[in-house]
């Protein structure tokens, strides 16, 4: 796993960072659809001898600038 990743997910002493929600965005631009979910946890796994993080979602909080 690349450091940046676990810097996100990681404290510096090594214990799983609290997130309330987690945004996906579709895109770089200010107006890309953005989805907003509840994060209902955050744990490590070993999946084929590598650790990954498993990132638990829960409701969806809020839609922005999607249109159907």
């Amino acid at each position: 796993m690349k450091p940046y990743r676990r810097s996100r997910l990681l404290e510096k002493d090594e214990t799983i960072r609290h997130y309330d929600e987690i945004h996906i965005k579709n895109g770089y631009k200010t107006n890309s659809p953005t989805i907003i979910v509840a994060c209902d946890g955050i744990d490590v796994i070993e999946k084929n001898g590598e650790m990954m993080f498993q990132i638990t979602l829960g409701n969806i909080l809020n839609i922005i600038h999607y249109q159907k």
